[in-house]
Protein backbone atom coordinates (compact mmCIF):
# COMPACT_ATOMS: atom_id res chain seq x y z
CA UNK A 1 0.00 0.00 0.00
CA UNK A 2 1.47 3.37 -0.87
CA UNK A 3 2.85 5.77 2.01
CA UNK A 4 0.74 9.08 1.74
CA UNK A 5 2.09 12.23 3.49
CA UNK A 6 0.28 15.38 4.23
CA UNK A 7 0.09 18.14 2.12
CA UNK A 8 -0.74 21.97 2.37
CA UNK A 9 -1.62 24.94 0.29
CA UNK A 10 0.81 27.24 -1.34
CA UNK A 11 0.30 30.51 -2.95
CA UNK A 12 2.33 30.13 -5.81
CA UNK A 13 2.87 33.62 -7.72
CA UNK A 14 3.23 32.39 -12.06
CA UNK A 15 2.66 35.31 -14.78
CA UNK A 16 0.11 37.54 -13.35
CA UNK A 17 -1.88 34.72 -11.47
CA UNK A 18 -1.77 33.29 -8.05
CA UNK A 19 -1.50 29.36 -8.48
CA UNK A 20 -2.56 27.12 -5.86
CA UNK A 21 -0.11 24.32 -5.14
CA UNK A 22 -0.62 21.37 -3.16
CA UNK A 23 2.87 20.74 -1.65
CA UNK A 24 4.04 17.88 0.62
CA UNK A 25 4.16 19.18 4.11
CA UNK A 26 7.11 17.62 5.06
CA UNK A 27 9.67 17.86 2.00
CA UNK A 28 9.35 21.29 0.24
CA UNK A 29 10.99 24.49 1.59
CA UNK A 30 9.56 27.28 0.34
CA UNK A 31 10.89 30.66 -0.30
CA UNK A 32 8.10 32.79 -1.15
CA UNK A 33 7.87 36.22 -2.05
CA UNK A 34 5.73 38.00 0.24
CA UNK A 35 2.63 40.32 -1.74
CA UNK A 36 3.27 44.09 -0.62
CA UNK A 37 0.89 46.85 -1.43
CA UNK A 38 1.36 48.38 -4.83
CA UNK A 39 3.16 52.12 -4.83
CA UNK A 40 1.77 54.99 -6.45
CA UNK A 41 3.68 54.70 -9.27
CA UNK A 42 3.23 58.46 -10.76
CA UNK A 43 4.32 60.09 -7.53
CA UNK A 44 7.08 57.70 -7.00
CA UNK A 45 8.31 59.52 -9.99
CA UNK A 46 8.03 62.49 -9.54
CA UNK A 47 9.33 62.17 -5.84
CA UNK A 48 12.47 60.05 -7.57
CA UNK A 49 13.17 63.31 -9.84
CA UNK A 50 12.83 65.45 -7.20
CA UNK A 51 14.59 64.05 -4.54
CA UNK A 52 17.16 62.39 -6.14
CA UNK A 53 19.89 60.62 -4.27
CA UNK A 54 23.04 62.76 -3.84
CA UNK A 55 22.27 64.62 -7.29
CA UNK A 56 20.43 68.20 -8.00
CA UNK A 57 16.84 67.39 -9.12
CA UNK A 58 16.40 67.04 -12.39
CA UNK A 59 13.93 69.62 -13.27
CA UNK A 60 17.47 71.73 -12.45
CA UNK A 61 19.73 69.30 -14.65
CA UNK A 62 17.67 70.32 -18.01
CA UNK A 63 17.97 73.68 -19.80
CA UNK A 64 15.46 75.28 -22.42
CA UNK A 65 16.15 73.27 -25.91
CA UNK A 66 17.55 69.78 -24.45
CA UNK A 67 16.61 67.16 -26.31
CA UNK A 68 16.08 63.75 -23.82
CA UNK A 69 16.70 60.30 -24.82
CA UNK A 70 15.14 56.99 -22.91
CA UNK A 71 17.04 53.69 -23.19
CA UNK A 72 14.87 51.57 -21.72
CA UNK A 73 16.86 48.29 -20.60
CA UNK A 74 14.93 44.93 -21.35
CA UNK A 75 13.10 43.48 -18.10
CA UNK A 76 11.73 46.83 -16.34
CA UNK A 77 8.47 45.77 -15.17
CA UNK A 78 5.34 48.07 -15.81
CA UNK A 79 7.50 49.42 -18.37
CA UNK A 80 4.93 51.25 -20.14
CA UNK A 81 2.93 52.98 -17.68
CA UNK A 82 6.52 54.25 -15.99
CA UNK A 83 7.54 56.00 -19.04
CA UNK A 84 3.89 57.80 -19.63
CA UNK A 85 4.94 59.32 -16.01
CA UNK A 86 8.66 60.26 -16.85
CA UNK A 87 7.58 61.47 -20.03
CA UNK A 88 4.69 64.00 -17.90
CA UNK A 89 7.43 64.95 -15.59
CA UNK A 90 9.92 65.99 -18.52
CA UNK A 91 7.35 67.64 -20.53
CA UNK A 92 5.52 69.76 -17.37
CA UNK A 93 9.54 70.91 -16.92
CA UNK A 94 9.68 72.52 -20.14
CA UNK A 95 10.99 69.52 -22.61
CA UNK A 96 8.68 69.70 -25.86
CA UNK A 97 7.28 66.41 -26.50
CA UNK A 98 9.20 66.44 -30.06
CA UNK A 99 12.29 66.84 -27.80
CA UNK A 100 12.04 63.19 -26.40
CA UNK A 101 12.98 60.08 -27.95
CA UNK A 102 12.34 56.77 -26.50
CA UNK A 103 14.37 53.70 -27.38
CA UNK A 104 13.66 49.96 -27.04
CA UNK A 105 15.60 46.73 -26.96
CA UNK A 106 14.57 43.49 -28.74
CA UNK A 107 11.67 42.66 -25.79
CA UNK A 108 9.52 45.77 -26.93
CA UNK A 109 9.68 45.52 -30.42
CA UNK A 110 6.02 44.88 -30.75
CA UNK A 111 5.16 47.86 -28.89
CA UNK A 112 6.75 50.74 -30.47
CA UNK A 113 3.18 51.86 -32.56
CA UNK A 114 1.19 51.42 -29.58
CA UNK A 115 3.71 53.11 -27.12
CA UNK A 116 4.45 56.02 -29.63
CA UNK A 117 1.12 56.51 -29.24
CA UNK A 118 0.19 56.25 -25.97
CA UNK A 119 3.32 58.59 -25.00
CA UNK A 120 2.12 61.00 -27.75
CA UNK A 121 -1.40 61.22 -26.28
CA UNK A 122 -0.12 61.87 -22.95
CA UNK A 123 2.19 64.14 -23.79
CA UNK A 124 -0.15 66.17 -26.06
CA UNK A 125 2.82 65.81 -28.88
CA UNK A 126 4.70 63.77 -31.18
CA UNK A 127 6.50 61.39 -28.48
CA UNK A 128 9.38 59.55 -30.58
CA UNK A 129 9.60 56.02 -29.88
CA UNK A 130 12.49 53.74 -31.70
CA UNK A 131 13.26 49.77 -31.40
CA UNK A 132 17.13 49.61 -31.42
CA UNK A 133 18.40 47.50 -34.23
CA UNK A 134 22.15 46.47 -33.23
CA UNK A 135 23.05 45.13 -37.17
CA UNK A 136 21.70 48.77 -38.45
CA UNK A 137 24.35 50.74 -39.41
CA UNK A 138 22.31 53.75 -40.58
CA UNK A 139 21.51 53.98 -37.13
CA UNK A 140 24.61 53.72 -35.30
CA UNK A 141 27.12 56.64 -34.47
CA UNK A 142 31.18 56.28 -33.42
CA UNK A 143 31.81 56.55 -30.09
CA UNK A 144 34.98 55.16 -29.71
CA UNK A 145 37.98 52.51 -29.36
CA UNK A 146 36.78 49.76 -26.91
CA UNK A 147 39.44 49.88 -23.59
CA UNK A 148 41.80 47.20 -25.67
CA UNK A 149 42.27 49.67 -28.31
CA UNK A 150 41.64 47.03 -30.61
CA UNK A 151 37.79 47.02 -31.87
CA UNK A 152 35.39 50.38 -32.26
CA UNK A 153 32.09 51.04 -30.05
CA UNK A 154 29.05 52.31 -31.79
CA UNK A 155 25.93 53.34 -29.93
CA UNK A 156 22.70 54.28 -31.46
CA UNK A 157 22.91 57.49 -32.62
CA UNK A 158 19.73 58.48 -30.60
CA UNK A 159 22.29 58.31 -27.66
CA UNK A 160 24.88 61.00 -29.28
CA UNK A 161 22.13 63.24 -30.42
CA UNK A 162 20.40 63.94 -26.97
CA UNK A 163 21.31 66.74 -24.83
CA UNK A 164 20.33 64.74 -21.78
CA UNK A 165 20.47 60.44 -21.61
CA UNK A 166 18.50 59.51 -19.14
CA UNK A 167 18.38 55.61 -18.82
CA UNK A 168 15.61 53.80 -17.41
CA UNK A 169 16.88 50.35 -15.80
CA UNK A 170 16.70 46.78 -13.43
CA UNK A 171 18.02 47.17 -10.24
CA UNK A 172 19.69 43.39 -10.09
CA UNK A 173 21.21 41.46 -7.78
CA UNK A 174 25.22 41.74 -9.02
CA UNK A 175 24.99 37.82 -9.24
CA UNK A 176 22.48 37.51 -11.32
CA UNK A 177 22.09 36.08 -14.82
CA UNK A 178 23.86 38.69 -17.71
CA UNK A 179 23.86 41.05 -14.75
CA UNK A 180 25.46 44.84 -16.67
CA UNK A 181 25.29 47.00 -14.20
CA UNK A 182 22.53 50.00 -13.49
CA UNK A 183 23.63 52.16 -16.79
CA UNK A 184 21.15 50.33 -18.69
CA UNK A 185 23.17 51.06 -22.66
CA UNK A 186 25.59 47.75 -22.76
CA UNK A 187 24.87 45.64 -24.57
CA UNK A 188 21.34 46.52 -25.76
CA UNK A 189 21.82 49.99 -27.32
CA UNK A 190 25.06 49.13 -28.72
CA UNK A 191 26.15 47.60 -32.13
CA UNK A 192 25.91 43.48 -32.62
CA UNK A 193 29.32 43.65 -32.77
CA UNK A 194 29.96 45.20 -29.25
CA UNK A 195 26.97 43.11 -28.02
CA UNK A 196 29.15 39.96 -29.56
CA UNK A 197 31.76 40.92 -27.21
CA UNK A 198 29.78 41.38 -24.53
CA UNK A 199 28.07 38.41 -24.86
CA UNK A 200 31.29 36.29 -25.07
CA UNK A 201 32.49 37.73 -22.06
CA UNK A 202 29.43 36.93 -20.28
CA UNK A 203 28.96 33.38 -21.23
CA UNK A 204 32.81 32.23 -20.95
CA UNK A 205 33.47 32.13 -16.88
CA UNK A 206 30.73 34.43 -15.98
CA UNK A 207 31.94 35.49 -12.68
CA UNK A 208 35.62 35.87 -13.48
CA UNK A 209 34.94 38.49 -16.21
CA UNK A 210 32.35 40.35 -14.11
CA UNK A 211 34.46 43.52 -13.12
CA UNK A 212 35.63 43.27 -16.52
CA UNK A 213 32.15 43.42 -18.35
CA UNK A 214 30.75 46.59 -15.53
CA UNK A 215 34.24 48.46 -16.25
CA UNK A 216 33.26 48.31 -20.15
CA UNK A 217 29.52 49.62 -19.59
CA UNK A 218 30.65 52.37 -17.30
CA UNK A 219 33.32 53.41 -19.54
CA UNK A 220 30.52 53.66 -22.16
CA UNK A 221 28.03 55.47 -20.12
CA UNK A 222 30.66 57.81 -19.25
CA UNK A 223 31.59 58.40 -22.65
CA UNK A 224 27.70 59.15 -23.65
CA UNK A 225 28.43 61.81 -20.60
CA UNK A 226 25.22 60.03 -18.64
CA UNK A 227 25.49 60.70 -14.89
CA UNK A 228 22.11 60.00 -13.45
CA UNK A 229 20.12 57.20 -14.08
CA UNK A 230 16.39 55.80 -13.07
CA UNK A 231 16.90 52.58 -11.17
CA UNK A 232 13.35 50.05 -11.29
CA UNK A 233 13.32 47.93 -7.77
CA UNK A 234 11.17 44.63 -9.18
CA UNK A 235 8.68 43.44 -6.56
CA UNK A 236 6.25 40.58 -6.47
CA UNK A 237 3.78 40.07 -9.28
CA UNK A 238 5.49 42.08 -11.71
CA UNK A 239 5.25 45.01 -9.92
CA UNK A 240 7.57 47.82 -9.26
CA UNK A 241 8.51 48.17 -5.77
CA UNK A 242 10.41 51.44 -5.42
CA UNK A 243 12.47 53.75 -7.84
CA UNK A 244 15.56 55.13 -7.18
CA UNK A 245 17.06 58.23 -9.29
CA UNK A 246 21.22 59.66 -8.92
CA UNK A 247 24.36 59.12 -9.80
CA UNK A 248 24.86 55.46 -9.72
CA UNK A 249 27.30 54.55 -6.75
CA UNK A 250 25.14 56.42 -4.40
CA UNK A 251 21.87 54.96 -6.22
CA UNK A 252 23.58 50.99 -5.68
CA UNK A 253 24.36 51.67 -2.39
CA UNK A 254 20.65 52.63 -1.70
CA UNK A 255 19.16 49.82 -3.35
CA UNK A 256 21.20 47.68 -1.28
CA UNK A 257 20.20 48.92 1.54
CA UNK A 258 16.44 48.64 0.49
CA UNK A 259 17.04 44.74 -0.57
CA UNK A 260 19.00 43.26 2.07
CA UNK A 261 15.88 42.24 4.51
CA UNK A 262 14.39 41.11 1.74
CA UNK A 263 17.09 38.85 0.08
CA UNK A 264 16.32 35.01 0.13
CA UNK A 265 17.28 33.13 3.02
CA UNK A 266 20.72 31.63 3.28
CA UNK A 267 19.85 27.73 2.39
CA UNK A 268 23.54 25.77 2.78
CA UNK A 269 21.75 22.53 1.47
CA UNK A 270 21.28 21.30 -2.37
CA UNK A 271 17.74 20.09 -3.36
CA UNK A 272 16.47 17.52 -5.45
CA UNK A 273 14.03 20.23 -7.21
CA UNK A 274 14.33 23.70 -7.21
CA UNK A 275 10.95 24.99 -8.38
CA UNK A 276 11.20 28.98 -9.97
CA UNK A 277 8.33 31.16 -11.33
CA UNK A 278 8.24 34.05 -13.44
CA UNK A 279 5.84 36.14 -11.85
CA UNK A 280 4.41 39.51 -13.94
CA UNK A 281 2.86 40.02 -17.61
CA UNK A 282 3.35 39.44 -20.43
CA UNK A 283 6.43 41.14 -20.59
CA UNK A 284 8.29 39.15 -18.04
CA UNK A 285 7.48 36.58 -19.83
CA UNK A 286 10.46 35.93 -21.76
CA UNK A 287 13.01 33.42 -22.63
CA UNK A 288 15.78 35.81 -21.30
CA UNK A 289 13.82 35.34 -18.00
CA UNK A 290 13.89 31.55 -18.28
CA UNK A 291 17.82 31.96 -18.66
CA UNK A 292 17.93 34.17 -15.55
CA UNK A 293 15.53 32.05 -13.19
CA UNK A 294 17.48 28.64 -14.22
CA UNK A 295 21.03 30.45 -13.47
CA UNK A 296 19.57 31.37 -10.25
CA UNK A 297 18.63 27.92 -9.56
CA UNK A 298 21.97 26.86 -10.08
CA UNK A 299 22.89 28.06 -6.50
CA UNK A 300 20.32 25.53 -4.63
CA UNK A 301 19.93 22.58 -6.63
CA UNK A 302 21.90 18.68 -6.38
CA UNK A 303 24.52 18.01 -8.71
CA UNK A 304 21.95 15.52 -10.47
CA UNK A 305 18.85 17.17 -9.49
CA UNK A 306 15.75 18.97 -11.37
CA UNK A 307 14.74 22.33 -12.73
CA UNK A 308 11.34 23.39 -13.24
CA UNK A 309 10.38 26.66 -14.36
CA UNK A 310 6.58 28.01 -13.84
CA UNK A 311 5.27 30.52 -16.42
CA UNK A 312 2.91 31.54 -18.59
CA UNK A 313 5.43 32.04 -21.45
CA UNK A 314 3.29 32.15 -24.84
CA UNK A 315 6.40 33.38 -26.84
CA UNK A 316 7.83 30.63 -29.29
CA UNK A 317 11.45 30.62 -29.03
CA UNK A 318 13.73 32.76 -32.10
CA UNK A 319 16.08 31.41 -34.44
CA UNK A 320 18.76 30.62 -32.39
CA UNK A 321 16.95 28.20 -30.14
CA UNK A 322 16.81 25.98 -33.24
CA UNK A 323 21.00 24.94 -32.74
CA UNK A 324 18.81 23.04 -29.38
CA UNK A 325 16.90 20.74 -31.32
CA UNK A 326 19.82 19.69 -33.48
CA UNK A 327 21.90 16.97 -32.87
CA UNK A 328 25.31 18.34 -32.92
CA UNK A 329 27.16 17.95 -29.36
CA UNK A 330 26.74 20.55 -26.84
CA UNK A 331 29.91 22.46 -27.26
CA UNK A 332 29.33 22.50 -31.35
CA UNK A 333 26.32 23.91 -30.55
CA UNK A 334 27.58 26.61 -28.08
CA UNK A 335 30.14 27.79 -30.66
CA UNK A 336 27.56 27.90 -33.22
CA UNK A 337 25.90 30.43 -30.71
CA UNK A 338 28.29 32.75 -29.34
CA UNK A 339 28.58 33.33 -33.54
CA UNK A 340 24.89 34.45 -33.26
CA UNK A 341 24.23 38.17 -33.55
CA UNK A 342 20.69 37.56 -32.16
CA UNK A 343 19.14 38.76 -29.39
CA UNK A 344 17.90 35.67 -27.92
CA UNK A 345 21.47 33.57 -28.07
CA UNK A 346 22.87 34.70 -24.85
CA UNK A 347 19.80 33.27 -23.45
CA UNK A 348 20.12 30.18 -25.50
CA UNK A 349 23.62 29.07 -24.42
CA UNK A 350 22.10 29.36 -20.99
CA UNK A 351 19.27 26.96 -21.15
CA UNK A 352 21.61 24.75 -23.69
CA UNK A 353 23.87 24.77 -20.12
CA UNK A 354 21.10 24.07 -17.88
CA UNK A 355 19.33 21.51 -19.70
CA UNK A 356 22.86 19.48 -19.71
CA UNK A 357 23.41 19.13 -16.37
CA UNK A 358 19.96 18.92 -14.92
CA UNK A 359 16.67 17.49 -16.10
CA UNK A 360 14.84 20.72 -16.93
CA UNK A 361 10.95 21.48 -16.82
CA UNK A 362 8.89 23.93 -18.47
CA UNK A 363 5.40 24.99 -17.47
CA UNK A 364 4.12 27.32 -20.30
CA UNK A 365 1.26 28.43 -22.49
CA UNK A 366 3.37 27.13 -25.68
CA UNK A 367 2.51 23.61 -27.51
CA UNK A 368 4.27 20.59 -26.02
CA UNK A 369 6.19 19.80 -28.68
CA UNK A 370 7.39 23.37 -29.21
CA UNK A 371 9.31 23.54 -25.29
CA UNK A 372 10.55 19.44 -25.90
CA UNK A 373 11.84 20.22 -29.32
CA UNK A 374 14.43 22.22 -26.59
CA UNK A 375 15.61 19.04 -24.93
CA UNK A 376 13.20 20.40 -21.98
CA UNK A 377 9.99 18.56 -20.58
CA UNK A 378 6.96 20.60 -20.81
CA UNK A 379 4.75 20.97 -18.49
CA UNK A 380 1.02 21.95 -19.44
CA UNK A 381 -0.55 21.93 -16.13
CA UNK A 382 -0.08 22.66 -12.76
CA UNK A 383 -1.09 19.14 -11.40
CA UNK A 384 1.87 17.80 -13.28
CA UNK A 385 3.90 20.19 -11.34
CA UNK A 386 2.95 19.30 -8.26
CA UNK A 387 3.40 15.67 -9.10
CA UNK A 388 6.94 16.09 -9.96
CA UNK A 389 7.11 18.04 -6.47
CA UNK A 390 5.61 15.32 -4.50
CA UNK A 391 7.96 12.47 -5.88
CA UNK A 392 11.27 14.61 -5.28
CA UNK A 393 12.90 14.14 -2.16
CA UNK A 394 13.50 17.62 -0.85
CA UNK A 395 12.03 20.86 -2.76
CA UNK A 396 12.53 24.46 -2.75
CA UNK A 397 9.95 26.45 -4.36
CA UNK A 398 10.58 30.42 -5.22
CA UNK A 399 8.34 32.60 -6.80
CA UNK A 400 9.24 35.34 -9.01
CA UNK A 401 12.75 34.28 -9.41
CA UNK A 402 13.52 36.68 -12.05
CA UNK A 403 13.65 39.68 -9.62
CA UNK A 404 15.20 37.52 -6.07
CA UNK A 405 18.52 38.86 -4.57
CA UNK A 406 20.29 35.61 -3.73
CA UNK A 407 22.24 35.90 0.14
CA UNK A 408 25.72 36.52 -0.86
CA UNK A 409 26.63 33.42 1.40
CA UNK A 410 24.69 31.26 -1.33
CA UNK A 411 26.32 33.33 -4.39
CA UNK A 412 28.12 31.32 -6.72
Amino acid sequence: MATTHAVRSMNFAVGDELLSLQIPHHTTEVADWNLEDSIDLRQAVFNAFDQPVEFPELALAIVDGDSVAIPLEPGVPQAEQLLEFVVEYLVQHGVPASRITVLVSHDHEKIVDSLAARLSQSAKGNVSVRYHRGDDAETMGYLAAAASGAEAIYVDRALLEADVVLPITVARDTDAWAHAGLYGIVPWFTDSKTQSRWKHDCSTDFHAKKEKRLRAATEVAWLLGIQPVLAVLPGPQGNIDSLFFGKVDSVEQSIADAVSPRSLPPIKERYDLVVVSIDGDQDQQSWENVARVLFMAENYVSEDGKIAVATNLETKPGPPFRWLAGIEENDSIEQHLLKSHHPQSLAAIEILRSRSKHVVYLLSKLPREVVEELGISAMGETEELEHVIASSESCLVISGAQHRWLPKVAAK
